[in-house]
């Protein structure tokens, strides 16, 4: 079993455009903090009201739940993002991203009591580098990062997106993978479609992938 980024990366495109659809004059950086409590569906909760509500000694919070930075508890189609509003804001704001990404996508998640199997580290893996892309495209999304393809410059992402410097030169690195991959070809002059145009070379892409791979294992199942 193994991971298909490149499926995982086109699910958090996808995701963020249909959740970008419903919102009304995104500036940027993005309030992340805004954009999340306008979801009727999540509460967001730092680590020092968890703690006061459950009565969780704050330095256990991690150890138990696996995170010093965020974590979230999904009942039914609504959830609890708790998250450490000591983190530098850059990685704060990735991180609330990250949770959200994860409820957004319908991610299972790990119970903490039930056994972890291999299957489940995989799917888990799959997720994880779901909600990162998430976070990515909903923060910097796609399409502005190819408008401003030939004025891109790691530190000047970083303070005008309030992302951090790692995830700058991450984002750069897909959008300069995907020119080498087409992306130019279907983009057209006017920047009102470059969203729905990005999806597409996403999905087409993908198809393309999917074909070669399908072909492969018809060749390789062929008796010898």
């Amino acid at each position: 079993m193994r991971v298909n980024y490149q499926k995982s990366f086109y699910n958090a495109a996808k995701a963020v455009s249909k959740i970008s659809n419903g919102l009304d004059n995104l500036s940027f950086p993005l309030d992340i903090l805004e954009i999340i409590s306008q979801d009727q569906r999540i509460k967001l909760m730092t680590f020092n009201e968890f703690s006061n509500k459950t009565h969780t000694p704050h330095f256990q919070i991690s150890s138990i739940f696996g995170s010093e930075d965020a974590f979230h508890i999904r009942k039914g189609n609504k959830a609890l993002i708790i998250y450490n509003d000591s983190l530098p804001m850059n990685r704060l704001r990735f991180t609330l991203a990250h949770e959200y990404g994860h409820f957004v996508m319908g991610h299972t998640g790990i119970n903490l009591n039930e056994h972890f199997t291999y299957e489940d580290f995989y799917r888990r893996k799959a997720e994880e580098y779901e909600a990162n892309s998430f976070a990515s495209c909903l923060l910097f999304p796609l399409h502005i990062r190819y408008q401003y393809l030939n004025c891109l410059d790691i530190n000047k992402i970083s303070k005008v997106f309030q992302i951090s410097v790692q995830s700058s030169e991450i984002a750069l690195k897909v959008i300069k993978s995907h020119m080498n991959s087409g992306l130019d070809n279907y983009m057209s002059s006017n920047e009102n479609l470059h969203p729905k145009n990005y999806l597409l070379f996403l999905k087409e892409s993908l198809d393309s992938h999917m074909d070669y791979i399908n072909e492969f294992n018809y060749i390789y199942d062929l008796p010898i």
